[in-house]
Parts: structure tokens; sequence; C-alpha cells
């Protein structure tokens, strides 16, 4: 045989072009399922971060298939970093939990406290961000009040350019703050959702068929289904419990300056309606869980009816088994209003701060021999509504998720 007729060709690699290096399985950076991927949050520069630039491809493919009369793929959706993902979090979830046995093998495990410890970086990170936003919008009420009396007072007219240029700049300092936290309060929740409800799922598959025979599955849907949606719903407002008690003691403090004593008539009306809110949200605690109870009878018993609805057929039942479902529809519904009143209170008290607090805050210091003026007065009215949504509104919101989070964990 002649050296030429030797074929000394390797198998695999003839054919092709080599390898890329954005090859998923010879790169972990472009394998979405490796710790080590980039996604396109991951890959962004500074001003893309700032702004949301990386969500113009997105936005661009959805234009151009829409203009097409297509449908966006899955690849043109921005990927988020593995670290966010449902499976990775329930996992370190679990990787908390075993934490706890191994540290107190005869305590009572606190499924809470392992998913405060998982996120509490980001947790920090969204308070951090909202209270810088808070100092930002209550030092703007004070600029705002400086540009009112150099346009009343003559002798400070010349310094109103240059408030009016710093209130400018608080203004697009807080833009930016506030749409950062808002998106990091926003993603955090929804994620903490799907990890619950993967750590849910996870643990069915691992049960043996007599342990899942003794699981309401209609608690488990409930759950999957209704309990786990707070987290979506109030999720958002949860570090209003810290920022809430700043914007607070910041707020007082400004007043304070404008107003001496007096405003702690103002302060007071909004710190007196705390405890009744506390107060209301553990009144509704029990009707909450009749009314989980009730969910979960309602969807237990609607899943059993489908199931055997060749059965209920046969005998003409399926008319009976109705009455029964409508009836425990009916308590739901009814539980569901009692509880729906209680929020409503809630609401109530606290969008009344505002116009309350501020007349009774002015009518003091008017009573008291003062005289106020048209900065001190805008001011605080601009103060008083920032305490009105942080202080009261979204503090009592940020209760209520407290507490029906525990209830469901406790589930």
């Amino acid at each position: 045989m002649q050296p030429k007729d030797i074929n000394l060709e390797v198998q695999g690699t003839s054919k092709g072009p080599p390898p890329s290096r954005t090859d998923p399985k010879l790169n972990p950076k472009e394998n979405e399922n490796n710790p080590r991927f980039r996604s396109d949050v991951d890959k962004a520069n500074i001003f893309s971060f700032v702004y949301f630039f990386y969500v113009i491809g997105l936005i661009k493919a959805a234009f151009k298939a829409g203009k097409e009369g297509k449908m966006i793929t899955a690849k043109n959706l921005i990927s988020f970093p593995w670290k966010r993902r449902a499976d990775v979090l329930s996992a370190r979830f679990e990787h908390h939990v075993n934490q706890q046995r191994r540290e107190d093998p005869k305590g009572k495990i606190n499924l809470s406290w392992a998913v405060l410890k998982t996120v509490k970086w980001t947790l920090f990170q969204i308070t951090f961000i909202e209270t810088l936003f808070i100092f930002t919008r209550l030092f703007s009420a004070y600029v705002f009040k400086r540009i009112i009396d150099s346009y009343v007072i003559p002798e400070k007219n010349h310094e109103s350019w240059m408030w009016a240029g710093i209130m400018a700049a608080c203004l697009i300092v807080a833009f930016h703050l506030e749409h950062h936290f808002n998106h990091i309060a926003a993603y955090l929740p929804n994620h903490i959702q799907q990890a619950l409800i993967n750590l849910v799922f996870g643990k069915i598959t691992r049960l043996s068929t007599d342990a899942l025979g003794k699981i309401s599955m209609g608690r488990i849907i409930n759950i999957c289904t209704n309990g786990v949606n707070i987290f979506e719903q109030l999720g958002v407002f949860v570090c209003n419990i810290f920022v809430g008690l700043v914007a607070l003691v910041a707020g007082g403090a400004l007043l304070w300056q404008y107003f001496g004593v007096c405003c702690l008539v103002g302060l007071g009306y909004i710190v007196f309606w705390y405890p009744w809110q506390q107060f209301f949200i553990m009144i509704s605690l029990k009707e909450r869980d009749k009314t989980n109870a009730a969910t979960a009878n309602r969807i237990r018993m609607t899943s059993e009816t489908i199931e055997a609805i060749r059965l209920l057929k046969m005998y003409t039942w399926e008319l009976k088994f109705k009455e029964k479902i409508a009836s425990l529809r009916n308590v739901e519904m009814k539980m569901l209003r009692s509880g729906a009143i209680t929020s409503s209170i809630i609401r109530g008290l606290s969008f009344s701060t505002q116009v309350i607090s501020t007349f009774l805050m002015f009518l003091a210091y008017n009573l008291t021999g003062n005289s106020l003026s048209a900065g001190e007065v805008f001011s605080a009215y601009f103060i008083v509504a920032y305490l009105r949504i942080y202080s009261s509104y979204l503090f009592g919101l940020a209760l209520n998720f407290i507490t029906d989070a525990r209830i469901l964990i406790k589930n």
C-alpha cells in the first residue's frame, strides 16, 4: 500500500466548520443549565443596565414578528441569570432547610427563614435603593420650598435658578432610583413564587404512593394556584416595613424644621393608625384560615367530581354534586367578602392620613400664633403625600403580606 492511499483523516473532523466558541456544549457561559451561564442581563454594560437597553432586541423582534403576522419564539426572549431560576432557588431553599436540620435535629423547621436567607442580599439591595429614593424625594420637597421662597421674597429672586437646577437634578436621580427598585421588587416575588411551586412539586415526586394518599390534593392545588399569588400581589411591598419607618423619621425631621413641635400632631395621626392596621389584620387571620380551608374543600370536591363524572352520570347524581359545589363556593365567597371589607378599611385609613394630618398640623401651628408661608404649606403637603404612600399605605400592605406569607408557608 502506498502512503498516498492511507486515509489519515480523523472521523468527525473532516466535515463542516470547526466548533464555534458560542456552542453551548463547549462554552458553559452559553449553556443556560450551567451555573457559569451569562444571560442577556449579565452581558449588559453599565449604560445598558441603567436604562434597560438590553430589552431593545426583544422589542425589535416583537415589532418585526407583528408586522409579518408571526409570533415571537423562545429564542427572542430575554435570558435571565442562572441564579434566578426556579429550580436553583428551590434547591437553595432546601439547602438552608437541611442546614437547620443539621444544626438542630429536634427543632422545628422554619421555611420562612430559609427563604429569607436565600434572598437576603436582594432584599437589602431593594431596601437600600428605595431608601435613597425616599431621601431624594424628601429633599426635593425642601428644594420646592426654597424655590417658592425665592419667588415670594424679592431679596432671594437670584437664587431661583440655582434651586430650580437642584430640583431638576433631584428628579433625574429619583427617576433612575424608582425604576430600578421597582424592577427588582417586581421580579423577586415572582421568582420566589415559582421556586415555592417547584419545591412543592419536587417534594410530591419524591413521596411514596402511601404518603400521597394522605395528602389533600385540593389543598396542594389551592396553594399552587391561589396561595402563592400573594407574592405577585403584595410581595413587592415587603421592604416598606423598614423603608416606611425611615421615611417617617426623615419626613418628621424635615417637618420639625418648618413647624416645630406642632408637626407632632400630624405625625401622631399617622402613627396612631399603625396598631389599628395590625389589629384589623390580626382579626382577619381566622377568616383567612377558614377561607383557605373552604377553597381547598371546593377544589377537592370539584376534582373528585370531574374524575368520577362517568359514574355520577350513570346514577344521575351530577346535579346533586353541582349543588354541593355551589354551596361550598357560596361559603367561600362570603368569607372573601369579609376579607375584602377588612382590606377596604385599612386602605381607607391609609389614604385619610394626608388630608387629616396636614389639616391638624396647620391648625395647631396657626392656633399657636404662627403664620403659614406658601413654601411651608406646599412643601409640607408634598412631604405628607409621600408619608401617606410609603409610611402608611404601603406599610400596611407589607404587614398584610407578611401575615399572609406566614400562613402560606405554614400550609
